[in-house]
């Protein structure tokens, strides 16, 4: 090396020299030393790491210019830095892309420093290289992997005002619609538009505020004005004092991701079926019902909607039909709702109701009326028409309960209430109905055993044809006698076992030992007429119904025309095809059928002319008044005459005087019972009745 590079510490340390040289040639990264007033600033000397570097040895660089690297390269950035740096004679850096000796191609960072002589005039400039080939070509992937990314990244400003954009990925401008040049020195807030209230923003002023990592979900929007779901990373970029010069954002589009959240978090609130609250956010509801009413210190009340007979829906015509009359119902219900009314269903066909108070404090039963008038009109599924009631109970807060859970039981309770009384009505909770309750849940295991324990029987009621005195049939009744509790009354017990099923092995139960008493009536020698027999809803929806009947008639050998089943007005009603096609069949077997209650529902004409019946029962409700009301009287003598027109026969029950049994002869009513005949009795004193019976029956006939 030239001694000139170090002359100005030669007095100080005559091995200085030596010890440079050494400690150059021990370098591991290049270096180079140019003469800086030799034309091209002429290479003196180059260490081992430069000659491994470029491949050219330090002999062939003496002399020569650097430029031997740049060869067809002399259109670099790089190069007019490096010749400003030497033109000024300064330190300085630049990067390079160089050739070596063989033409292959590496970058390298080339920091230059001057040197100077003792009077401080430049000599000579000291180049140190670093090959940065691999660094580069791991940045260059990392440039196109983000250039590439489906995600959009975002390099903005920490230092001006709003934090303003100076980079952007093709993502970027496929997610927000803006292209680089249009976001390029402005602000990402043109993003949020209007909408500058989020949450989101909050945590992203704190970041950056707080030059941090952090992440937040945010609505943007696009060019075009749509709104999309945004995850945004944040982290701060600092340089090598540790300020922080820029922030990298990167941008996940999660439209789709929180769509599918919300999805399931609504499938977790609410109803498939329905898309009513389900049982999961009724209980928010109530919970935020409770305090809203402590705060306003007011009172809201809570009602609980069970659909009568639903379940002969589902029996008779498959779960798809009574999916889609809950649907109906469900949509009934909602159209009436007031805003800050909550309509929920807990499963199958029941349905909760959360119903402000009206000013006063009074419970709000305008709405509750309405909603069952609305569930009583006509539904249509699949071309078929079903009439539907509900039976409701009411339970108010909080007189009846300062919890979700004790408002809906005790509104649970006074439903059952309902359904006691009659169905299709309302009941408001008493606190005596919890013992009801128990007493009721006691009543239902004591009816599982009754039968196998053979606690029933049946009693029998004459059915008495006017004309001619004599007795056509005899009504068989059950009855339930308990050990303890002795004599149930079927109030109490039929609707029980009809919405627990037991009605159903309790029903065919009855009728056998009616077909088997009928047909030993027979056998002994007495009158043959035929024995009614009451059919529930639960056995009417059975699909073996008629196979069933016809084993029984085989079994106890009675003739199907001595045989008569009695349906509910209201049950032939539910589903009009359905029992077109069960009595048909019913018909086939050759079995008398009758509506039992007539006048107490809502039969159509135009559906009751279609049904193959064989007798209309007039309700005991109008007969009781038919001497002191006129409205009950124009009933029966409408019963008697359509039932005439439609080659019905008719029978009136209730019948208690002569009165009453001379009005209904009069108006050619066929046939009657009731107590003014005989009260329904067991099997052994029907016997006697029947020994001396038709003159019985003659003798209060004709009395009358």
């Amino acid at each position: 090396m030239d001694g000139q590079i170090v002359s100005r510490r030669r007095g100080k340390n005559p091995a200085l020299p030596f010890l440079l040289q050494r400690a150059m040639e021990a370098c591991a990264n290049a270096v180079v030393v140019c003469r800086a007033t030799a034309p091209d600033y002429a290479v003196e000397y180059a260490n081992p790491a430069f000659e491994r570097m470029t491949g050219y040895a330090c002999e062939e660089l003496v002399g020569k210019s650097l430029r031997i690297l740049h060869r067809g390269e002399a259109d670099q950035e790089g190069l007019t830095e490096i010749r400003a740096i030497l033109r000024e004679r300064r330190e300085g850096q630049v990067t390079l892309r160089n050739q070596r000796k063989d033409g292959s191609v590496f970058w390298s960072d080339l920091h230059i420093s001057p040197v100077r002589d003792a009077k401080g005039s430049v000599t000579h400039f000291v180049g140190t290289k670093c090959d940065v080939t691999e660094t580069l070509r791991s940045l260059r992937l990392r440039e196109r992997a983000i250039e590439a990314s489906v995600n959009a990244i975002i390099v903005c400003s920490a230092q001006g005002r709003g934090f303003p954009v100076e980079y952007v990925n093709p993502a970027f401008e496929r997610m927000t619609g803006y292209a680089p040049g249009e976001v390029m020195g402005k602000s990402l807030r043109l993003l949020h538009g209007n909408d500058v209230e989020q949450e989101g923003l909050t945590e992203i002023r704190a970041i950056l505020s707080e030059q941090r990592e952090g992440h937040a979900t945010l609505r943007n929007y696009r060019r075009d004005g749509s709104m999309f779901w945004s995850d945004l990373h944040i982290a701060p970029v600092r340089n090598e004092k540790g300020v922080v010069t820029h922030f990298v954002a990167a941008k996940y589009d999660v439209t789709e991701t929180r769509a599918y959240q919300q999805e399931l978090e609504y499938q977790a609130n609410h109803d498939a079926l329905t898309g009513l609250p389900n049982r999961t956010l009724l209980h928010d509801r109530l919970l935020c019902a409770i305090a809203r009413a402590r705060r306003a210190d007011t009172g809201f009340s809570v009602a609980f909607i069970d659909l009568d007979r639903f379940k002969l829906v589902n029996d008779t015509m498959g779960h798809t039909a009574g999916d889609l009359l809950l649907k109906q119902v469900a949509t009934r219900l909602q159209s009436l709702l007031r805003h800050t009314d909550t309509l929920a269903r807990l499963g199958g066909d029941e349905f909760i109701l959360i119903v402000e108070h009206q000013e006063g404090g009074v419970p709000n039963t305008r709405v509750v009326q309405r909603m069952m008038d609305e569930v009583a009109r006509p539904l249509h599924v699949h071309g078929q028409t079903f009439f539907i009631t509900a039976s409701i109970g009411i339970a108010n807060f909080p007189d009846d309960g300062e919890d979700p859970e004790a408002l809906i039981m005790h509104a649970d309770t006074a439903m059952y209430r309902a359904k006691e009384t009659g169905r299709n009505n309302f009941q408001f909770y008493e606190r005596g109905l919890n013992q009801r309750a128990m007493d009721r849940l006691q009543l239902e295991m004591e009816l599982r055993v009754a039968l196998e324990h053979g606690q029933f029987s049946l009693h029998y009621q004459p059915q008495v044809c006017l004309t001619e005195g004599r007795v056509t049939g005899m009504e068989a009744l059950l009855r339930w006698n308990h050990p303890d509790l002795g004599a149930v009354a079927p109030a109490r017990f039929i609707d029980l076992a009809e919405e627990t099923g037991l009605i159903v092995p309790i029903g065919y139960w009855a009728l056998r030992s009616a077909c088997l008493q009928n047909k030993r009536w027979q056998d002994a020698g007495l009158p043959k007429f035929h024995v009614a027999v009451n059919v529930s809803a639960r056995q009417f929806a059975d699909k073996n119904l008629a196979q069933c009947i016809t084993s029984i008639l085989q079994e106890t050998g009675l003739e199907p025309r001595y045989l008569e089943l009695e349906l509910t007005e209201s049950l032939v009603m539910d589903n009009v095809d359905h029992t077109v096609n069960v009595l048909s069949a019913l018909k086939d077997i050759g079995v008398r059928v009758s509506i039992d209650d007539f006048g107490t529902g809502y039969s159509s004409l135009s559906y009751l002319k279609r049904f193959p019946i064989d007798m209309l029962k007039i309700d005991r409700s109008f007969v009781r008044d038919i001497l002191h009301d006129p409205d009950d009287a124009a009933i029966v003598r409408a019963i008697i005459s359509l039932a005439h027109s439609l080659r019905m026969g008719v029978i009136a029950e209730g019948v208690e005087d002569a009165r009453q049994l001379d009005y209904l002869r009069k108006n050619r009513c066929n046939q009657i019972q009731g107590y003014y005949i005989s009260r329904p009795v067991p099997a052994d004193d029907i016997d006697a009745f029947l020994r001396a019976g038709n003159a019985v029956a003659m003798a209060a006939v004709l009395a009358a």
